[in-house]
């Protein structure tokens, strides 16, 4: 029995020894800048019945010869090797000293292709995507990985790589409102050609684009002054609301509303839905106690016609309803939808009403 224990006890004592010759093996490789060498020697270690610590101590020198080959890769400008070498490192794990530095190089990579493909888009016009590009930068700069050790080359090196794609970026938004500037006038929006021309000045001032745009500006400003004045033309050629106001409160409590209007256009109207909102005599909104209103709060009255074009409503001829409510004071038009014997339609919504309310 001693014998066979002894025996055992030999067997494992060469295997321990096996193991640290082949680990002591592996280390002098990497030490001698063997890193391929160094790998495969820890890869046989890996692959055998070798101890937990060996199996540490390997795992540490090919992660660290990969880093090696890692660094050298990028330092060449191969960055398809590099990213390779990374992904061999993260399969053996985060807890090997060189994880950290070695992601660095790995997001580093990626940001230098990120701005190359940056410039790309950029010099296609497509100023949306690079601007995406700069974000993206920007993420991978605030990783984890870039945090990790002191500064070196490679925080250098995002710092110019952030610096070089903000500045891109800017160009590219310059190049995006400079073209919709040129959109908007080339289709005779002059709104849009004037918003487009204020981003323009505001954010580069005294560029090429922002001189070609200012001189554009009084026309466009005398254009939308003119639409402006169509418009409001067109919505009076609509209908005119003369009055709106409601009955002292009934001793119940209740108020009726009133409306007086007049068709001005040329068409006669079937129906016309008005909407009304009822204040007290401080100006808050109130409610009918009775009736339920839209989500804003207001009250659909409806009329039906015919009304001939010239004709409407005055006075107290036609009643909009009954709204039981003491405390209201006063209703306000908010919006109408008006409908022709022809089946058009015309929408005129709480920023216009004070166009055809006169």
């Amino acid at each position: 029995m001693k014998k066979i224990v002894a025996v055992i006890l030999a067997a494992i004592t060469l295997l321990l020894c096996g193991c640290s010759n082949k680990v002591e093996e592996a280390q002098e490789m990497l030490d001698s800048g063997d890193y391929h060498g160094a790998i495969e020697a820890a890869e046989e270690i890996l692959g055998g019945d070798s101890d937990s610590e060996a199996t540490l101590d390997a795992t540490e020198i090919k992660a660290r010869a990969l880093y090696e080959l890692q660094r050298k890769a990028y330092s060449e400008g191969d960055f398809s090797s590099a990213v390779k070498y990374y992904i061999q490192i993260e399969e053996l794990g985060s807890d090997t000293s060189v994880y950290y530095k070695s992601q660095k190089i790995d997001i580093v990579i990626s940001a230098e292709q990120e701005l190359e493909t940056m410039y790309k888009v950029y010099d296609s016009g497509l100023w949306d995507n690079a601007v995406d590009c700069e974000k993206e930068i920007q993420r991978l700069s605030q990783l984890k990985a870039m945090t990790y050790g002191e500064e070196d080359a490679l925080n250098s090196r995002m710092k110019e790589i952030l610096s070089e794609s903000k500045a891109l970026s800017n160009e590219a938004q310059r190049g995006k409102w400079y073209d919709e500037f040129l959109s908007c006038v080339e289709i005779g929006d002059a709104e849009g050609a004037v918003k487009a021309a204020k981003v323009l000045h505001n954010d580069w001032p005294g560029s090429e684009e922002d001189l070609e745009a200012q001189e554009y500006l009084p026309q466009a400003l005398e254009q939308i002054e003119q639409d402006e004045k169509e418009r409001e033309q067109e919505l009076r050629d609509t209908i005119r609301v003369s009055r709106i106001w409601t009955s002292e409160p009934n001793f119940l409590g209740t108020v009726d509303l009133f409306i007086n209007f007049t068709n001005t256009s040329d068409k006669t109207i079937k129906y016309i839905t008005f909407y009304v909102k009822f204040y007290n005599a401080v100006g808050d909104v109130v409610e009918c106690e009775v009736k339920t209103p839209t989500k804003s709060k207001s009250y659909l009255c409806g009329y039906v016609g015919p009304c001939e074009p010239g004709d409407g409503l005055s006075g107290t001829s036609y009643g909009w309803g009954s709204y039981f409510n003491s405390t209201i004071d006063h209703p306000e038009l908010v919006g109408m939808v008006i409908e022709y014997m022809d089946g058009t339609k015309t929408s005129i919504g709480s920023g216009d009403i004070n166009i055809v309310q006169y």
